[in-house]
């Protein structure tokens, strides 16, 4: 019996876990046996809704800042530095229980291959624990890592420099779904480019998009996001309220939720733009139906890995106004595909939606482009082919 172990340790619906269920989708026919691991309620019933075969679910218990932190988010933030600080100083004693609750767990599993799906890097410390452990039983594994990493503190400098090093002989292969990505591991964490994969996100092909010129009596600019302060939508609403002034055929539709959406919503009202801005929150359903509703879609982040959202809006074939952050750039280039601006830029997204409005030609050529980039190099087929030649 050929048996797949999979652990990540994760809080919220995003990214990350959708990017490890396409990669145990791809790869799901090597093994006879799946076995996915997590903190409690770690895996998502969205998640799992998304896997094309069987497999079988457990939690583990173990110590990280990130548990701990995640249940008392709602502290003053000052309190919470303080929790992180204190964390750093016993962070050593918890890796190592942790390594040790790991080691039992797969001794009795005996898997022959370990998939370790973190988020950014070097983010979990419960993915740290894990690789370690794999790499003590003569178990195989691979890291997956999908958002930038942070640089290294310098007051733990030494410390992490030498978790780095460990880290980066434990484990056979490191896949990120962006060369932006790539690069920063190398750069700020020292990873061996020999030990990097590059596996882009990857979506289902939706053959019936179609691409149409709209005419300039009413353009519906769109964002699906979650609403924080870090995804850029204050930037969005400030530049829609420059643009409306000059162009009153404009609507804006912020489609999410987040921490950020009572000051967003208070925040258009005292604009006077209740008319003009809709906030409809989460939305469960298919997205590419909204997209196909949106003139312009908009990605105002101001900081990113590889964002499935824009891929979503390739595959749409929208008109895309994006931040230049991340691995977007690897998706979008600026005049081709889309249009490029700067972050934290209210002035530049102005700028660029601009260009979008009052260029209905211009919005059909980077619809075009961004549909057929898409099926060039994005669709869900292309992803698995390669993962497949690394797991």
């Amino acid at each position: 019996m050929k048996r797949l172990f999979v652990f990540t340790e994760n809080y919220a619906q995003g990214g990350g876990n959708r990017y490890l269920v396409d990669l145990v989708n791809s790869i799901s026919f090597k093994f006879s046996e799946i076995l996915v691991f997590a903190n409690k309620c770690g895996i998502l019933d969205a998640d799992l809704s998304r896997l094309k075969c069987e497999i079988s679910l457990g939690s583990l218990f173990f110590i990280t800042s990130s548990l701990i932190l995640n249940k008392f988010k709602h502290l003053n933030p000052k309190i919470l530095n303080f929790y992180k600080c204190l964390f750093i100083l016993f962070d050593p004693i918890i890796l190592a229980l942790n390594i040790i609750s790991f080691l039992l767990t797969l001794i009795k599993l005996k898997p022959n291959k370990v998939l370790v799906c973190n988020g950014g890097y070097p983010a979990s410390r419960g993915c740290l624990a894990m690789v370690i452990s794999s790499k003590i039983l003569g178990i195989p594994v691979v890291m997956s890592i999908v958002s930038s990493p942070l640089q290294r503190r310098s007051f733990a400098f030494y410390y992490e420099k030498l978790i780095d090093l460990l880290i980066w002989n434990c484990v056979s292969k490191v896949i990120v779904n962006a060369n932006f990505i790539a690069a920063q591991l190398v750069k700020l964490r020292g990873l061996p480019e020999a030990k990097i994969s590059v596996v882009y996100n990857g979506l289902e092909n939706i053959n019936d998009q179609s691409i149409s010129k709209r005419n300039q009596k009413e353009l519906l600019i769109g964002c699906v996001a979650r609403i924080d302060r870090e995804k850029g939508v204050f930037y969005l609403l400030n530049a829609f309220h420059e643009l409306e002034a000059k162009y009153p055929f404009l609507k804006l539709v912020i489609i999410g939720s987040g921490n950020a959406l009572n000051e967003l919503s208070a925040k258009v009202k005292s604009m006077g733009l209740a008319d003009k801005v809709l906030l409809p929150g989460h939305y469960s359903g298919d997205v590419s139906l909204l997209l196909s509703d949106f003139d312009i879609y908009v990605f105002p982040s101001l900081w990113e890995g590889f964002p499935y959202s824009i891929l979503e809006a390739m595959r749409s074939g929208c008109a895309i106004a994006s931040t230049n952050v991340g691995g977007i750039p690897e998706a979008i280039t600026d005049g081709v595909d889309g249009v490029l601006v700067e972050p934290a830029s209210t002035e530049d997204l102005v700028l660029g939606l601009t260009k979008l409005i009052d260029d209905p030609e211009l919005r059909y050529k980077v619809s075009n482009n961004a549909r057929k980039k898409f099926e060039e190099n994005f669709t869900l087929n292309q992803m698995a082919f390669a993962v497949r030649k690394i797991l």
